[in-house]
């Protein structure tokens, strides 16, 4: 049973990072789309790694607080929210804060899995 929790693990940090650089396949037509230049676009990438590093302590203290499986469940839910969400984006500025929610919400994945994985392995 761990090593089914252990793969599940794995298969949900594979989804993270396939979603987190997704971005970078479409980035030319989001560019055309809202009217943005490269720097404006590598800005777009960068504020997701701002939310992510500023949040990976506060989504611990979140994880410890509700547990790694729900903590898990709450962050692949909202950070694929805010992708889905992102995607809709009509604005620069609109995908600037859409795409950070999304950091902040993925930087919740290893530190829940690193709790679940101590409770499955000790």
């Amino acid at each position: 049973m761990r090593y089914g929790v252990l793969g599940m693990l794995c298969v949900a940090a594979l989804i993270a990072y396939v979603q987190r650089s997704a971005i970078s396949v479409p980035a030319k037509i989001i560019q055309q789309e809202l009217g943005m230049d490269a720097a404006s676009m590598g800005l777009v990438m960068a504020v997701w790694y701002w939310g992510y590093a500023l949040f990976q302590i506060p989504s611990g203290w979140l994880a410890d607080y509700l547990g790694s499986r729900k903590a898990l469940v709450f962050y692949a839910i909202t950070w694929s929210v805010f992708t889905a969400i992102a995607g809709l984006a009509t604005s620069y500025e609109q995908l600037l804060v859409f795409w950070c929610l999304m950091g902040i919400a993925q930087a919740g994945i290893f530190p829940a899995s690193a709790k679940a994985i101590g409770a499955w392995f000790s």
